[in-house]
């Protein structure tokens, strides 16, 4: 799928593209690595970085350019920089020599250079640069590893202590972003961090992760500046020192080297993929002696699966491990009771799965701590011997919505630094007094179900205020503000519930009170950056906030009793300039505001937000004005069910570029609701306006708007126009829906820049003539036509136009649609196309096998299609997907068994009789062995597939879905090979696959992601006589 999307990217136009420090000398790698490549318009270039100089030969058969180092001049100005903190040696004469000479040694490479200045800072003895100078490792060779003697002299020149923390990081394959945090965790889970003169372990990490960023060890990454990433060459030094005892099982690797461990193995990383086989782990099992197992996401956002023979065979086994990672394993819905035989285990991630709870066991890991539970949104309750746990320090809980209760043993764990939830008990569970024993606790931490609290002195003995390490606190109430709230009691609550000073976010929700307390607005809180105010609905006036230097954001909603916004907001200083640091304001949900207005005690300092770049007013159907004179910050402005009087007050917006408007009564025309439209708009965003009538008039500043890139327009009813948007000469995207009442768009005359154009559901539009589309057919990416009944497709794709752009092609809805324009589509480089809902279509455009870079094919609810297709398919065609489409003839006439690209194949409905896919003599499978992915649903009459079934030995994922004849799979066999298998509204295919009775039951424990009629199976224990 990679390849498909790299594909879509390079065939838009010409591209400039670096691959870095390449290492693939393997011609045949090379030429895979490059089909995607092929695509590009001529022009385009590679510049490719590397090593090996037969990388190079492979990979062009030009001269390579032999990069030279950099000069000594510019080497030694880079020594002093980094190690001095200075431009030049100006101010070290007795150093200016000895650094000429280190440099010359470095051979002038800038990281080598880089490496060994932070081996000197601050370090300004003469004897000491020598050192380093004439030391002995300057004249160690070592061909085979190429690892720069300087590297090696910056290591071998680490404190000990140091150096097994930087080796332990040859675990993180190269360019892996880390946290700084959970590294610090790790190392304190394997012991290497050394307590010293009371200063916690923690501290201590953080401590020796800097001084590894100081010598250039680590380095910020670019596009993450919470995260950090090793140099190649950093990294090669790392795996060169720790040899055999860290290693990772990565999936981009030799055959030969893939899932390689050795018996002496320590530190193991795992490349963790969409779905983990057994087979994936099968050497673990020697490795017994084994003490960090941390599978590294490709991608964090995507859910992984894993065997479920895994948790329950091989953890057991390493009795050694310390630090163990499940993290992302969507699969894992329980945990084995054996997780408690881990004795030695300290770091536990289990954040991300779908744990809904922890076996008691886990509380006889005394030694452990570090428990991440974050995101595991179906965790419903804590263990209750959790205060059995006295070791631990880190508890993660945030993210786990479904947890109604804690336990009040939670108290009793005084070494917690992390506690990122803590829910106030109704009844004998957690109260907030146990807060206050908790001395360490530091970070975020949000306190909840508040209104539990029965006192005032109860949130005093929470000791906020002494907590100078939190650095996010949540304070929140129930959102039922019923009668059994007391206003009173809540503000003395909150009163006692006073944070550090030194605190950086503030969040309070659901607060009943009826004003905020005095610390909010007295305190300095010099380190503030955020503030958000929720649902405090009893409370009729904003607390001020106007002082507070650092605010950045700040963000207030469902404050329904505040009528103005005045004074109070902004401070009672005359001098200083309030808000001055703001860069986001969200007002939302405040329907009774209906005045905002200037600070009294200086009106022309009141109105400036010298910072602010983005204003959002959402669901302030009374506020009649903006009274801020001066916005000349502001980029994106967002309004939302607000008068039309609101657009009027603001004042010249000279560097806004988006622009939202929703629900704005009263507007007519953009041009007549600005006194001076913005003219550096790019984005623009109209929703449910339900008076607009034009855009702007014809006559006004359309042909100004040279910077309009995006208009999207949605449910205007009275819009019968968007005649202007044809002046518009750099809009690239342009998307209408719901406009109910529009009839004209002048297509013919459409801007050559538009690169998407998507209509839905504009039923008086239509066409009018083949020529409708213009010049703009040759520059389109992408058609959407959906639910727009008069618009004839076949006249807008009609052959006379050159969509030689053309990469997504999407109809829906469109009954006009029976035949595609003769000679077939005009659009050589289309990658997808999908039809759906077209009831008269009889057959897909000729000439299909032409479309060579079609990849994706979906077909939806088009009852009377019957040529499919009229010639052969598209060669390329990788995803095919046809759901409802009645009248097509047998799948075994398709023909699909040559088409040995297909990958993905979904057949859904229409076929309500089908008994079989193939007669029963019928040996050959009517798929190609290609095909990984199956899915066959809503066929009410099958009873089995295809013999052949058997044959499609590339299948990983089978999806079954309403088939309720259907009892028997052709590859029973073979099931524990898939990935994931989905059976859903099939009774007799779900009875071979319940737990310990089914015959499929012993099979799919192998596979890593496993649902039966819409729940995930957790992990079945397979006794000894079965295995």
């Amino acid at each position: 799928m990679l390849q498909v999307k790299l594909k879509e990217k390079v065939s838009k136009g010409k591209f400039f593209l670096v691959l870095d420090d390449v290492w693939i000398d393997n011609c045949e790698d090379w030429e895979i690595l490059c089909l995607p490549f092929v695509s590009g318009c001529p022009g385009s270039k590679i510049l490719i970085t590397t090593r090996n100089e037969s990388v190079a030969s492979i990979v062009s058969f030009g001269r390579p350019f032999y990069l030279t180092e950099l000069s000594s001049d510019d080497c030694l100005t880079l020594l002093a920089q980094h190690a001095l903190g200075a431009k030049n040696f100006n101010g070290y004469a007795n150093l200016k020599e000895i650094g000429e000479k280190i440099v010359r040694k470095c051979n002038n490479l800038p990281l080598a250079v880089k490496t060994l200045a932070g081996l000197l800072r601050s370090k300004l003895n003469s004897s000491e640069w020598e050192d380093v100078l004439y030391s002995n490792l300057w004249d160690i060779g070592d061909d085979q590893n190429k690892i720069l003697p300087a590297l090696r002299l910056s290591y071998h020149h680490l404190p000990p202590h140091i150096k097994r923390c930087f080796v332990y990081c040859s675990i993180f394959p190269r360019d892996y972003e880390f946290d700084k945090y959970e590294l610090i965790l790790l190392w304190m889970a394997e012991g290497f961090l050394n307590q010293l003169n009371g200063k916690n372990l923690e501290d201590l990490g953080s401590r020796y992760f800097d001084e590894l960023v100081s010598r250039s060890f680590f380095q910020q990454s670019g596009t993450n500046e919470s995260r950090f990433v090793m140099h190649a060459l950093i990294n090669d030094l790392a795996c060169y020192v720790a040899g055999r005892i860290c290693m990772r099982l990565e999936e981009d690797v030799n055959e030969d080297q893939r899932y390689k461990v050795f018996a002496d193995t320590r530190y193991l990383s795992i490349t963790q993929c969409r779905h983990d086989i057994s087979q994936k782990f099968e050497k673990l099992h020697e490795v017994s002696g084994l003490r960090t197992f941390l599978p590294l996401p490709v991608d964090p956002s995507e859910e992984s699966f894993i065997s479920n023979r895994v948790l329950n065979d091989l953890f057991p086994k390493l009795k050694f491990l310390r630090a163990l990672s499940l993290s992302g394993y969507a699969s894992i819905i329980e945990l084995p009771n054996s997780v408690g035989s881990l004795k030695h285990l300290r770091y536990l991630d289990l954040s991300k799965t779908w744990l809904k709870w922890l076996p008691e066991s886990v509380c006889a890991l005394c030694n452990l701590q570090t428990l991440s539970l974050r995101d595991c949104t179906y965790l419903t309750k804590l263990p209750k011997s959790i205060h059995n746990l006295i070791n631990l320090r880190h508890l993660d809980i945030s993210g786990t919505y479904a947890l109604q209760d804690m336990p009040a043993g939670i108290g009793l764990l005084t070494s917690l630094r992390t506690l990122s939830r803590f829910l106030v008990s109704k009844n004998s569970g957690l109260v907030l007094p146990s807060l206050g024993k908790l001395l360490n606790v530091q970070g975020s931490l949000s306190i909840e179900e508040l209104e539990n609290v029965t006192n005032a002195q109860q949130a005093k003995e929470a000791n906020l205020k002494h907590k100078m390490g939190l650095r996010e606190l949540q304070l929140e109430w129930s959102s039922d503000f019923d009668d059994t709230r007391d206003a009173y009691l809540e503000l003395c609550v909150l009163d006692q519930l006073e944070p550090p000073e030194n605190l950086e976010n503030l969040k309070i929700v659901s607060y009943g009170g009826l004003k905020f307390s005095s610390w909010i607005e007295d305190k300095p809180f010099p380190k503030l950056l955020r503030i958000h105010l929720s649902k405090c609905t009893n409370c009729t006036s904003l607390p001020q906030l106007g002082h507070l230097p650092l605010l950045k954001e700040l963000y207030i909603e469902g404050m329904n009793q505040v009528k103005t916004v005045g004074y109070e907001f902004y401070g009672n200083s005359s001098s200083v300039l309030p808000f001055r640091s703001l860069e986001t304001l969200e007002f939302r949900d405040m329907p009774e505001w209906h005045e905002w207005s200037c600070s009294t005690l200086n009106p022309k300092i009141g109105s400036q937000f010298p910072c602010l770049t983005k204003l959002s007013i959402l669901s302030c159907p009374k506020l009649h004005s903006v009274p801020l004179t001066n916005l000349a910050s502001l980029v994106h402005l967002v309004l939302q069910e607000c008068k039309n009087c609101v657009l009027r007050s603001l004042p010249h917006l000279p560097s806004l570029t988006h622009l939202s408007l929703e629900s704005i009564s009263a507007m007519t025309s953009l041009s007549e609701t600005f006194l001076q439209f913005p003219l550096s708009l790019q984005i623009l965003n109209i929703n449910c306006c339900n008076d607009l009538v034009t855009l702007w008039p014809i006559h006004d500043q359309v042909p100004n708007l040279v910077f309009l890139q995006e208009i999207v327009v949605k449910e205007c009813p009275q819009l019968v126009s968007l005649r202007e948007v044809s002046f518009l000469p750099m809009l690239k995207s342009l998307q209408m829906e719901r406009l109910e009442a529009l009839s004209y768009l002048p297509l013919h005359r459409l801007p050559c820049s538009l690169r998407k154009l998507e209509i839905m559901w504009c039923d008086k539009l239509a066409t009018t003539s083949e020529t409708m589309l213009g010049v703009c057919s040759a520059s389109l990416e992408h058609i959407y036509i959906w639910n727009s009944v008069n618009i004839d497709t076949r006249k807008l794709l009609g052959s006379i136009h050159n969509f030689a752009s053309l990469t997504e092609l999407f109809i829906s809805g469109c009954d006009i649609l029976v035949t595609f324009p003769e000679g077939g589509l005009p659009a050589p480089t289309l990658r997808k196309i999908s039809i759906w809902n077209c009831k008269n279509l009889i057959s897909l455009p000729h000439q299909m096998e032409t479309l060579t870079r079609l990849e994706y094919m979906s077909l939806w609810y088009c009852p009377n299609l019957r040529l499919f297709p009229q010639g052969p398919f598209p060669p390329n065609l990788t995803y095919l997907e046809v759901r409802h489409c009645e009248t097509l003839k047998p799948l075994s006439e398709w023909g699909l068994h040559k088409l040995i690209s297909l990958r993905w194949f979904v057949i859904v409905g229409g076929y309500p009789s089908l008994v079989s896919f193939s007669s029963d003599n019928e040996e050959n499978s009517l798929l190609p062995s290609t095909l990984t992915t199956f899915w066959v649903a809503e066929l009410p009459s099958l009873r089995t597939l295809f013999k052949g079934f058997r044959n499609l030995l590339s299948l990983q994922h089978l999806d079954i879905w309403r088939c309720p004849e259907l009892e028997a799979l052709p590859m029973e066999d073979r099931l524990d090979k898939l990935w994931s298998l989905h059976i859903h509204e099939c009774p007799l295919l779900e009875k071979r696959c319940f737990k310990d009775k089914g015959s499929f039951s012993r099979m799919i424990v192998e596979i890593p992601d496993v649902m039966i009629d819409y729940c995930r199976v957790p992990g079945l224990k397979i006794s000894s006589e079965e295995q």
